[in-house]
């Protein structure tokens, strides 16, 4: 199979979405709505580019039953996937959206361990996935027992290879990603502020982090900012994307993994840098209103991005 994208997803999950009115901790509850997705930051890209029309292959570990109800419910969205088995069980996330504040409240489980020889026969396989893609995103968390230095060094071996590399990680895996020099970086406002050691309490301080950024990586860095939208930098010009303000319908989860997704696929058609961050931000806010974490409706997105905001800083 031909494809465009391979999407790196080390610790994906089962996502129970849990829908009830005015939750607060130690009560009980009648659930309103409840269903279960395919979860992970990667997944979430996927399921974006998906929305463009662009083919995808989700790679990662997965395990126990957990595994096999993740692989069926990819299946049953039809988005692609090559995972390699490890021992333990796929972990399972919890969200509590609720309905009357909106307000979302998630449950994350660390996932299972991984061995010392699945880590390597895994990136064995990952150099055979790498000469099928033109893009490789590593996103999301590491397991417990993958060394931090994993998606650096897979972005070293992509690079090599003459494969565009984007990341979007946190903490320690963070730290180590940045220092491989992906092509293209997206970072939240939190991580950006672990990453340089200080808060980013003003409009000119998250500019002045873009150019930081920028020095970490070979092409663009782009920091989401989540209702407010992001700020990018591509060497040339900063510029801060701002989406109309909307109801939220579900929890925010997933919207920067949309953003990611749309801007790499705007990328591919050679569209200008302004031009993929629009999107970028018009489908991580038009991912509210979806179903899924990254899906949208085509006409939410389009409605959205005739109404995103461009400024130069």
């Amino acid at each position: 199979m031909s494809l465009s994208v391979l999407t790196v997803n080390l610790n994906p999950a089962i996502d129970d979405l849990i829908r009830v009115e005015n939750f607060a901790a130690g009560k009980d509850y009648r659930i309103r709505a409840a269903h279960a997705t395919a979860g992970g930051k990667a997944i979430n890209v996927s399921r974006t580019l998906q929305c463009f029309g662009v083919k995808s292959l989700i790679t990662g570990l997965i395990g126990g039953t957990n595994g096999k109800k993740l692989q069926w419910l990819l299946d049953r969205e039809s988005l692609p996937h090559a995972f390699f088995p490890a021992d333990g069980e796929t972990r399972t996330n919890i969200t509590i959206f609720d309905l009357k504040n909106h307000a979302t409240t998630r449950l994350i489980e660390p996932g299972p361990v991984v061995s010392a020889k699945t880590s390597v026969l895994f990136t064995s396989k990952l150099s055979q996935l790498l000469v099928r893609c033109s893009w490789v995103v590593c996103s999301g968390s590491l397991p417990p027992g993958i060394a931090d230095g994993f998606y650096a060094t897979l972005l070293r071996r992509a690079r090599k290879a003459g494969r565009l590399t984007a990341v979007d990680t946190s903490g320690p895996a963070l730290v180590a990603s940045v220092r491989a020099f992906p092509d293209l970086l997206k970072i939240n406002q939190r991580e950006t502020e672990f990453l340089l050691g200080h808060k980013l309490s003003s409009l000119k301080a998250i500019k002045e982090a873009a150019t930081q950024l920028r020095s970490f990586v070979g092409w663009a860095v782009i920091i989401s900012l989540a209702a407010q939208g992001a700020v990018g930098f591509d060497g040339k010009t900063i510029i801060w994307a701002m989406p109309p303000e909307l109801k939220r319908h579900s929890p925010a989860v997933g919207c920067g993994d949309a953003l990611l997704g749309a801007f790499i696929a705007a990328s591919m058609e050679k569209q200008s840098f302004a031009e993929a961050l629009r999107q970028g931000v018009a489908a991580g806010s038009a991912s509210i209103l979806g179903t899924l974490p990254g899906f949208f409706r085509r006409k939410d997105f389009q409605r959205i991005s005739a109404k995103v905001q461009l400024k130069l800083l």
